[in-house]
């Protein structure tokens, strides 16, 4: 007869870099395992183990019967996490085995400790009920050994036949049931494994959830992890590798290919990456491809490979991924997304910058070995959180860096920070543009010292004028990750790249700033303006004019700046405060400028006019609050040609825009806020500005009318807001898609425009009528005539197939007008309409109707599209008759009396707003209506109200006694009656969350309802006799001003709570731990403090000494002089 036993412990202790290393404990292999089952069953599953990466504790000595285990065995046991359990028939005559599974046993019960047992050809129920030859074995122990020491064995080998497990029968193999044990130990192991906390992770669980589903799908082989140096392309990497890695029979984390390749070859490399996955040693191969048999071998195996900082994406063809088998997945790290496309990746994954919070949480835990900053350090460690921008590798080192550091050389970093990149971060981020061509890193240089923020289409359209083939130069340096657009408008870059972009134009030429290519920095812009060093090698100067003194500019300022190219003067908020411009024009009324110039952006230009200058590289041409009387002569002949935006806006001296012919490319015309401007160009000038899209004039007080248009073919907006002097577009054939004449108080009647016209806003303006003639306006979708003089509305209007928004509010009609069935928002608030009938119409499409202020008195509507109507401060006095469609009906300001809704009248409504209305009696027995405004209303009874309500607000109401049943208002939630006459409360309400009472006059404390508390709770209110204020989180403040002595106040107890003194600052624990019953917090205690925070509920009390609002402190303490806590 063969005996067997066999009890193996594994025991998890971490995982190493590559695989599972959990550790396994093979124990108590006694001396009954003789003969072939040792050799076979045995050894082949510690081979397996062995194979799957797992170190193996084997312990070779035997133990006769009853003897105790080895120390290390009992230390190996007691350390372990799981146990293997094999159970043969002879199993239970073993006292020491027995032993050991009822210690087992326990942890499983009290630690959770996992337990795999192996049914080897025994029958499971023979092992739950003790029967079989164990039972033979049982009934031998209990003649020998103490009852209670057999008892718990019992116990404890009955327990084990109830887990599952995996049953050895003779229908298969014993090495299928082999591979079987293996799968379902590492699954436990990976299912059980403890949390990884390291810094290291911090912010990548959702990616890597995203990225484990990924792997899941089969036609998912080659996945790219992008972005930029430090962002987390490497952890996350390994992270999702460490996962997954035991799914697979070959691994490998092949780290730094590129600077590997560099440094050894990719031979050799590709030589060391076979070796491992094969398991073969000293493979060589010196072709460039990989041959038979090993492309065979390569098939056959389920690899998991991580080649990590790709480069070139025949890096990873070189390595033979494509001979892997079926189900192998690639994950290729790289900052360049071409070369992950280039590498035929199924997806490429742009691997997300940390969040503020977790970027905050990051950097304490190198910074203070804390998940949160110490609290005077809070504010500069924002700073730093701020700078990095997202980048674990920046908030590591930064962090590090200030690890036990004063305060005081905390602030002297963020200085520093100013200038210069720590030099961990330049090195790894600097590496990112080797390799750049003259084209990319000249466009990036660019960026980085002037277009930063700027919008990428006219940063393009510069760039392009200088450099050949500048789009596709962006698109490199976006594609590595050194370029970005915040919003897929405009150009960006990380903060660290810029400073890195400007240490590279400045180690050129630190001691003569003259000499630099690109000038930014304040004292060298000022130092070449001042003394007129400017040279050859000038390109672009970018200045923050606040920053400087000011100075005198002499005509020549620019002259032997040949190469100059880009000029950028500019003050932050500009127009936002009243401001003495630092510029300012020596005795001269103009400057000479090069002719190389792409880009001239200059706030508050100080010279009266352009001088000729040779203009055809123009792109941008911004001079914003300038001191122009003019932009140049008319017989200058202008070449504009590259010209794409014109902004002159806030020029209040200029008065006339002049010739723009030949400007074909222009798009953007902005002159709103020249007061003085009345007029363009002459009209036999047909200005040919096919590309122009907006055209702002608004605010241009004194000009009379629009130049000729008629070959803007393109204009989508012109904008003449505001306009007063206006009378006349210049022509009827304008191709725009919105016009804005807002404010125009001179357009007596509506303007020949365009048919294809979507928008159109004529506010504020003297049309009184909407003629016939708006019939042709087909694609009409918006029009609003708000605050004008309109008495009549065409019934032509009608027409208008697409027309949705019409606005005629405050307009002085006294009918209503017709409306064609397209339309979903109409709004006739404040006119003169008395009567509103709208009868039913199946294909109308009317959702909003806003009559608030009007004179409306009878209303009958039966349109089933209405979902809200607004009627507020109409003078009905009945209410009205609307369809069962309406979700929101406000009646407030009305002078209705009653209220009366059956159960079957409106039965979709769910909003009901009756504020300040004359309702007395309420009956509403509406399911479906959920919130109820009934607020200054003089009724003197609570209302009657349906079940289904969730929010009543009450206050200002007469009503003096408020009963609420523990079953009268099952779903209410929030009831306001601050402000009420309300003396009474009785509310037994469970669903109750939020309840204000301030402002009554109360006496007694009110009865209200105990509260189970949930995850987030609303703080129940109850203020008598003053007013109430509510935190902005939705909890509660309570002030507690003209409290006595014996008031108490009762909230949530919670685990603690902390003091925060009049700076807003954490200085004190006041209150460590509520008891079971109450906790006091003593008023001397909190002397300083202005609040207190009760954790983890928010429940929040304001501490006030004097009505208004005062803040309580030592002067004022007797004011409270404690709280009490306790269990509700």
């Amino acid at each position: 007869m063969l005996n067997l036993r066999f009890i193996c412990f594994i025991s998890r202790q971490y995982w190493n870099k590559k695989l599972l290393a959990g550790e396994i404990d093979i124990v108590s292999l006694l001396d009954e395992l003789r003969g072939e089952t040792r050799f076979n069953f045995t050894a082949h599953l510690l081979k397996a183990l062995k194979d799957k990466a797992l170190n193996v504790f084997f312990d070779e000595h035997t133990l006769e019967i009853g003897k105790k285990l080895l120390p290390a065995l009992s230390q190996g046991i007691a350390a372990s996490n799981l146990s293997i359990i094999v159970l043969s028939k002879d199993y239970a005559s073993s006292k020491s085995c027995l032993a050991e599974v009822s210690d087992i046993m326990d942890r499983n019960r009290s630690e959770g400790h996992i337990v795999l047992p192996i049914f080897y050809h025994v029958d499971p129920s023979n092992v739950r009920n003790l029967g079989g030859s164990f039972k033979t074995s049982f009934e031998d122990h209990e003649s020998k050994r103490p009852t209670d020491e057999v008892k718990r064995w019992k116990d404890a080998f009955a327990k084990v036949g109830k887990l599952k497990g995996i049953h050895i029968q003779d229908n298969k193999s014993e090495t299928e049931y082999i591979q079987d044990i293996v799968d379902d130990v590492t699954r436990k192991l990976m299912n059980t494994a403890p949390r990884i906390t390291s810094e290291k992770l911090v912010g990548i669980d959702d990616q890597k959830k995203m990225l484990l589903g990924l792997i899941e799908q089969a036609d998912i082989r080659v996945i790219g992890f992008w972005g930029m140096g430090g962002i987390g392309k490497t952890t996350l990497a390994n992270a999702v590798y460490e996962e997954v890695s035991p799914k697979f029979e070959c691994r490998l984390f092949l780290k730094d290919v590129s600077e590997k390749i560099k440094k050894q070859g990719d031979e050799s490399l590709r030589n060391e990456l076979l070796s491992k996955l094969l398991d073969e040693k000293e493979i060589c191969i010196d072709t460039p491809f990989i041959s038979y048999p090993y492309q065979d071998r390569l098939n056959n195996k389920k690899v998991l490979l991580v080649l990590d900082d790709v480069r070139n994406p025949d890096q990873i063809d070189f390595m033979g991924v494509k001979y892997f088998g079926t189900g192998s997945k690639i994950l290729v790290t790289s900052r360049d997304r071409q070369v992950l496309r280039n590498g035929r990746a199924n997806h490429i994954h742009e691997v997300k910058k940390l969040n503020k919070n977790d970027s905050l949480q990051l950097f304490s835990t190198f910074a203070f070995k804390l998940l949160n900053p110490v609290v005077d350090f809070q504010d500069l460690s924002c700073k730093f959180v701020e700078y990095a921008q997202g980048s674990p590798l920046a908030l590591k080192v930064l962090g590090s860096n200030l690890y036990t550091k004063s305060k005081k050389e905390w602030e002297s970093e963020v200085d520093k920070l100013k200038q210069y990149v720590e030099p961990k971060i330049s090195q790894i981020l600097k590496s990112s543009l080797d390799g750049l061509g003259e084209l990319e890193k000249n466009i990036f240089l660019d960026v980085a010292c002037f277009f930063k923020g700027e919008k990428m289409d006219i940063v393009e359209k510069i760039l392009s004028n200088y450099y050949m083939g500048a789009v596709c130069g962006i698109r490199n340096l976006a594609d590595k990750c050194l370029l970005d657009s915040v919003d897929g408008y405009h150009i960006s870059m990380h903060d660290m790249l810029e400073e890195i972009g400007k240490d590279i134009v400045r180690q050129k030429c630190k001691e003569n700033p003259g000499k630099c290519s690109r000038l930014w920095f304040p004292e060298d812009v000022d130092q070449v303006l001042r003394y007129n060093q400017g040279t050859v090698s000038i390109e672009g100067i970018k200045l923050d004019m606040s920053l400087i003194d000011e100075l005198q500019l002499c005509p020549s300022v620019f002259e032997n700046m040949f190469n100059l190219r880009y000029i950028y003067f500019y003050k932050p908020e500009i127009g936002k405060e009243d401001w003495n411009p630092k510029l300012h024009a020596n005795q001269v009324d103009s400057v000479s400028l090069p002719n190389k110039l792409r880009y001239l952006c200059w706030d508050y230009f100080p010279f009266k006019s352009l001088s000729s200058f040779n203009s055809k590289n123009l792109v941008v041409l911004k001079l914003r609050y300038g001191n122009m009387e003019k932009l140049w002569n008319e017989d200058d002949h202008m070449d504009l040609v590259n010209l794409r935006e014109i902004n002159v806006s806030n020029c209040i001296y200029l008065r006339k825009i002049p010739n723009l012919s030949g400007a074909i490319n222009l798009e953007l015309l902005r002159c709103y806020n020249c007061e003085s401007l009345v007029q363009f160009w002459d009209e036999d000038n047909h200005t040919d500005l096919v590309n122009l899209r907006e055209f702002n004039v608004s605010n241009c007080k004194n000009l009379r009318k629009i130049p000729n248009l008629s070959r803007a073919i393109n204009l989508e907006l012109l904008n003449c807001f505001n306009c007063k002097s206006l009378v006349q577009l210049g022509n009827e054939d304008d191709d725009m898609d919105k016009l804005r004449l807002f404010g125009c108080y001179s357009l007596k009647k509506l303007p020949q425009v365009p048919s294809h016209f979507r928008h159109l806003n004529l506010s504020s303006t003297n049309i009184k009528e909407v003629p016939d003639s708006i019939e042709h306006l087909h694609k009409l979708q918006r029009l609003s005539l708000s605050k004008s003089k309109v008495k009549r509305v065409s019934i032509n209007i009608s027409k208008l197939e697409f027309l949705h928004q019409l606005d005629l509010s405050d307009c002085p009609m006294i009918k209503f007008p017709e409306i064609p069935r397209s339309l979903t928002e109409l709004n006739l608030s404040g006119t003169q309409i008395e009567e509103v009938s709208l009868p039913f119409d199946s294909l109308c499409n009317l959702r909003n109707l806003n009559m608030r202020g009007s004179r409306v008195k009878n209303v009958s509507i039966k349109l089933e599209s209405l979902r809200q109507l607004d009627l507020s401060d109409c003078p009905m006095i009945k209410f009205p008759e609307i369809p069962g469609s309406l979700t929101e009906l406000n009646l407030s300001g009305t002078q209705i009396e009653d209220v009366f809704l059956p159960f079957d009248s409106l039965c979709n409504l769910r909003n009901l707003n009756m504020r300040g209305s004359r309702v007395k009696n309420v009956s509403i027995k509406l399911e479906s209506l959920r919130k109820l405004n009934l607020s200054d209303c003089p009724m003197i009874k609570f209302p009657e109200i349906p079940r289904s309500l969730i929010e009543l607000n009450l206050s200002g109401t007469q009503i003096e006694e408020v009963s609420l049943p523990l079953d009268s208002l099952c779903n209410l939630r929030d009831l306001d009656m601050s402000g009420s006459a309300v003396k009474n409360v009785s509310i037994k309400l469970e669903s109750l969350r939020y309840l204000d009472l301030s402002g009554c006059p109360m006496v007694e404390f009110p009865e209200i309802p105990r509260i189970t508390w949930d995850s987030n709770p609303r703080s129940i209110l109850f203020f008598p006799n003053f007013g109430s204020r509510k935190h902005e989180h939705g909890s509660s403040l309570l002030p507690m001003s003209n409290m006595s002595e014996t008031d108490t106040c009762r909230t949530r107890p919670d685990t603690y709570a902390t003091r925060w003194n009049t700076s807003k600052k954490r200085s004190a624990t006041v209150m460590t731990r509520v008891s079971k019953n109450k906790r006091v917090i003593d008023a001397e205690k909190v002397d300083d403090c202005d609040r207190i925070e009760l954790y983890p509920y928010r429940v929040f009390v304001s501490i006030f000494g004097l009505s208004g609002g005062h803040k309580w402190n030592k002067g004022n303490k007797c004011a409270l002089t404690k709280l009490e806590v306790y269990n509700p």
